[in-house]
């Protein structure tokens, strides 16, 4: 071995020194990460305490000055070279330091690994888009690219309730002339949930004005402002009855019907009616509707400005004439328990939002706190993790010039969600991986002279558990439960309960970056409409959004309250907003096409000028623009996305072939990332391990927050969020071996050891005083120089039922690994 101090507060220099007192008292350690995958290196508990002396090549004189001249800011680092190829450093702590500044000088050695670097600034926020690393140093900053993030339509319905009994007489009169009077009516007038905006109530239930039809009040219940699909609208439970009677020798009939129209005014609305029935004098009209019965009609889709209105209609006709009398014809009308409800998508504008991709994220993290490089395979190009992108509330208002912060520590939990870890590899990179990568079927040592005096086995306490409770950090709660599917949150919280009786532990999985769709939707509403100069709670909040390559060009349709302005000297057309929408995060760009419709008076295509937040200008591509255009009106137009602007969308339901009890499915994001998907991706085999005495017993779903009912088929593969799981495959046994002891081991034996550790992540295989084979994957070893000595704590792999023998040979061969002279066995 060789000896090296680097004075590095003055450019001293790097200086062989002789053997410190204290290093035949350095242990090396290689453990796993108590709550993670990931296995550290370190020194002696991370730090050992070294005496430099004059009695030896020290550089005594030159730590004394140092200590003198730069006290506990000193910067001295220790090298320990074992090999060209093996070589540890630690930082001397000088604010540990004793000394009598003559004879000798004392302090403690901390690790100045790479891992110390890594674990030291784990929790330091990275700005992805800096040019400069937390040391100040020169760096690429990342280059924020377009994602189309599809509006999620929102599950919305709107309530109202008949307050009284309804009681009306309607009456027709008349002497030398027949007479007519219209009358519309509508008693449900106590507005009860309204999630729908805008949604109204009435201030007179009946409207009746003879010889006008229709008559003015129409009784709108909701006027949109938003785009809406799959609207339903009910009129239940009411029960409703009439009688006819006539006076002074009256006749005439009554017309009725009921009535739901829709549209973007009333005038020229769409209109279902049912019962249609007329009822002449003397006779009478009844319909029950209670328990839920009533009328009911679905839309398929509405414009933003359109609405909705519902009411009864009669038509009460006086036929009879006599100038010397006063004939009259009436109608006795009763309504009550009436209830009125409507039920809709509501679908917002799309968006264009900046991004980053995870794996660049993760990369640009640890190139700015340690300088290292990143191996991941399963988050680079053709990885699984690949095409998740991160996004923050900033990004989402499309505001580029403010910092992105993420660290190590955002990372770390929230790759939780996949049962993801980090560690340092042999070569230096930080390698990122699942499960299953850091217990590999790979054999990485076999020893067979181990001492077993004192190992022992144990159960291994992280298998010991009764409970597994897997929740994201964040997502939006539903309050209520009334309506069918409408709790659709799938990115919540999920318990498992083992039938373990005799242990009271728990598992606990919380992932921190968002995956909602509802909170991605909510945020990026708010980008639509929050200006650059406000803040929102949302502004630095981590949202991680499964994506895919964007493959065609993208036409969206819209409706818009714009001002159309003729610029007669540019010969273009001006639209303006009100500020209710941002024109750029609708990703309308310079050079996007742009159509109106007939009977608009701009109608034609475009072609855009420029833009900004609220004005677009646009230049006609065939024909004129004529003075006309000029006003404020519900515009419908279409806007083209290019797919080069647009190079990726956020994941919707691609590859999924089966779909219940999820609305707007075909938008949702983040579907191959719910729950129960992850559960049965990533913690199968661990949960299988926990299982294990109970291996044919299912574990139970007591809790699932909060769309259990959600059912799915992606990749052949069918999953409800809130089923019970019985989970297979385990790779561990649930025993911990402990103290296998390694006696005479030299130290490159020891660096080779490690170094297979740290890249295979395979098992070590020893062969017991039984001759039998045991293999754990170590997540505990420590080496001692002064000893020679190597102690290793495992888990052990578990075997496959399957067993080969082979007797090609002078003896019996078991699995390739174990031979015998001859072999017992019992059927």
């Amino acid at each position: 071995m060789k000896f090296y101090l680097d004075f590095k507060s003055d450019n001293y220099g790097k200086k062989q020194i002789d053997e410190p007192f204290g290093v035949d008292r350095i242990n090396f350690s290689l453990k796993q990460n108590p709550n993670g995958l990931g296995r550290d290196i370190s020194f002696s508990g991370d730090k050992v305490e070294f005496e430099f002396t004059q009695l030896r090549n020290h550089e005594l004189k030159q730590l004394l000055y140092y200590n003198n001249k730069f006290g506990f800011e000193s910067v001295v680092v220790l090298s320990i070279e074992f090999d060209e190829n093996t070589i540890y450093y630690c930082d001397l702590d000088f604010s540990t330091s004793t000394t009598d500044d003559l004879e000798y000088f004392r302090c403690i050695g901390i690790e100045d690994g790479k891992l110390q670097i890594i674990k030291s600034r784990k929790k330091v926020k990275v700005d992805l888009f800096s040019n400069k690393d937390i040391d100040g140093n020169f760096i690429q900053p990342l280059v924020a690219e377009n994602m189309l993030i599809l509006a999620k339509p929102v599950f919305q319905s709107s309530k109202w309730s008949q307050p009284a009994p309804f009681s009306r007489t309607y009456t027709a009169q008349g002497s030398q002339f027949a007479s007519e009077l219209f009358v519309r009516f509508n008693p449900c007038v106590q507005l009860e949930k309204y999630d729908i905006a805008d949604s109204y109530t009435f201030f007179e239930n009946s409207q009746e004005i003879p010889g006008v039809n229709p008559p003015i009040n129409t009784f709108q219940l909701i006027k949109f402002k938003e785009n809406a699909r799959k609207i339903k609208v009910y009129l239940s439970d009411l029960i409703i009855n009439f009688v006819t009677d006539t006076d002074n020798g009256g006749n005439g009939y009554v017309e009725f019907y009921v009535e739901i129209s829709y549209g973007a005014d009333y005038a020229t609305a769409q209109r279902k009616t049912f019962e249609n029935v007329i009822v002449s004098d003397g006779d009478s009209y009844s319909f029950d509707g209670s328990g839920g019965g009533g009328f009911y009609h679905e839309i398929e889709a509405l414009f933003r400005g359109d609405s909705i209105w519902a009411n009864f209609y009669m038509k009460v006709r006086q036929s009879a004439t006599n100038p010397f009398a006063t004939p009259r014809f009436e109608v006795l009308v009763a309504v009550q328990n009436m209830k009125m409800k409507v039920e809709a998508e509501s679908i917002s504008y799309n968006s264009v939002s900046k991004s980053v991709r995870l794996i660049d994220a993760i990369k640009q993290i640890i190139k700015s706190i340690s300088g290292l490089q990143v191996n991941a395979p399963r988050f680079e190009l053709l990885g699984q993790f690949y095409n998740n992108r991160l996004v923050n509330g900033n990004l989402l208002r499309n505001i580029t010039n403010r910092a992105f912060y993420v660290s190590l520590e955002d990372i770390e939990n929230s790759i939780s969600e996949m049962n993801g870890d980090y560690e340092i590899n042999n070569n230096g990179n930080v390698f990122f991986g699942i499960e299953q990568d850091f217990y590999t079927n790979t054999e990485v040592a076999f020893f067979d002279n181990t001492q077993f005096s004192q190992m022992n086995k144990t159960f291994n306490p992280k298998f010991m558990i009764n409970e597994f409770l897997y929740k994201y950090e964040s997502y939006q709660s539903q309050k209520e439960k009334e309506e069918t599917n409408s709790n659709d949150v799938i990115h919540g919280e999920s318990r498992l309960v083992f039938f373990n009786k005799n242990v009271e532990n728990k598992k606990e999985v919380t992932v921190d970056w968002i995956r909602d769709a509802f909170l991605i939707e909510e945020s990026r509403k708010k980008a639509l409409i929050i200006k650059e100069n406000t803040s929102s709670k949302e502004d630095d909040k981590v949202f991680c959004i499964d994506s895919i390559l964007t493959a065609n060009n993208v036409m969206f349709s819209e409706v818009t309250l714009l001002q159309h302005e003729f610029d007669q000297v540019n010969n273009r057309l001006i639209l303006r907003n009100d500020g209710s929408i941002n024109f750029i995060l609708l990703g309308i760009q310079v050079g996007t096409l742009f159509q109106m419709f007939n009977p608009d008076y701009s109608a034609g295509d475009y072609t855009v000028f420029s833009v900004s937040e609220n004005q677009l200008t646009l230049t006609k591509n065939s024909g004129l623009i004529f003075l006309g255009v000029n006003g404020i009106r519900l515009t419908l137009y279409n806007y083209t996305l290019d797919k080069t602007f647009i190079p990726f969308t956020n994941y919707t339901n691609q590859g999924f072939s089966e779909t219940e009890n999820l609305n707007s499915a075909e938008s949702y994001s983040n579907r191959r990332y719910s729950v129960a998907t992850n559960i049965n991706n990533y913690y199968k085999s661990y949960l299988a391990t926990c299982n294990i005495y109970w291996k044919n017993k299912p574990l139970r779903n007591t809790f699932y927050k909060n769309n259990g009912d959600y059912k799915t088929k992606y990749d052949g593969i069918t999953l409800k969020e809130n089923a019970d799981v019985l989970p297979t495959n385990p790779i561990l046994s649930p025993i911990l071996y402990n103290e296998i002891i390694f006696k005479n081991i030299q130290m490159p034996d020891f660096v080779s050891l490690q170094n297979r550790i740290r890249s295979d992540r395979g098992f070590i295989r020893i062969i017991d005083n039984n001759q039998q084979v045991i293999k754990v994957y170590p997540n505990s070893v420590d080496y001692s120089i002064l000893e020679q000595e190597l102690i290793i704590k495992g888990e052990e792999k578990i075997e496959p039922t399957k067993m080969t023998i082979s007797t090609q040979f002078s003896y019996i061969l078991i699995n390739n690994e174990t031979t015998v002279n001859q072999l017992l066995f019992e059927f």
